[in-house]
């Protein structure tokens, strides 16, 4: 269980997460929404234990957790399979895992590119394919659909729905939390608001 109890975190003088507290028990999905810039991806940065609170206490999940950024965050010189496969121990027993999942993400026969060779919507793929194949207890997802659409953005979505971890959402899109399950709070002047 993921656990936020009156998270105070700020950079200088700067609050960003004023007096947070909020549990996602297993299995529980949560999307947080708000404008752009109120702090959504300081707190999933502060979930996946990226950042530390400067009060109150965050208690992570104890299955961990694997997270997809706004940006994909490749290593140019690693493949999409290699990224993928990075995370994982045993190269040898898991690369055909890796290629698996890219397979399901519709990126069969892009294995072998490089993220220069790959689109926007690809790489944000690999990078999607790389938290999942860690099947941690918690997945978190900053914006993790902005360069898909249409059919291959269910496709994406339909794969994330099917996993049994917790899921921790930012979003912009409502259609997004509600096609994942998700309850919604906002965060609006650091706090949050449950709908």
């Amino acid at each position: 269980m993921l656990e936020f109890k009156d998270v105070y975190l700020g950079f200088g003088a700067q609050a960003v997460l004023r007096d947070v507290s909020f549990s996602l028990p297993p299995g529980g999905r949560l999307a947080v929404m708000g404008p752009s810039g109120c702090g959504k991806t300081t707190l999933l940065c502060a979930a996946a234990g990226l950042l530390r609170a400067d009060g109150g206490e965050i208690v992570p999940p104890a299955g961990g957790a694997a997270m997809v950024f706004q940006e994909p965050r490749l290593l140019p010189w690693l493949t999409a399979e290699e990224n993928v496969n990075l995370v994982l121990s045993d190269s040898r027993v898991t690369l055909p895992r890796a290629r698996q999942l890219l397979a399901d993400l519709a990126l069969a026969g892009a294995e072998g590119k490089y993220p220069a060779e790959l689109s926007g919507g690809m790489q944000r793929r690999v990078a999607i394919a790389r938290a999942l194949v860690l099947e941690r207890e918690l997945l978190i997802l900053d914006e993790p659909f902005t360069a898909l659409d249409g059919e291959l953005k269910e496709r994406v979505m339909g794969l994330i729905d099917g996993r049994k971890c917790s899921l921790l959402l930012s979003t912009h899109e409502r259609s997004e939390a509600e096609r994942l399950h998700c309850g919604v709070m906002w965060l609006r002047g650091g706090g949050l608001v449950r709908e």
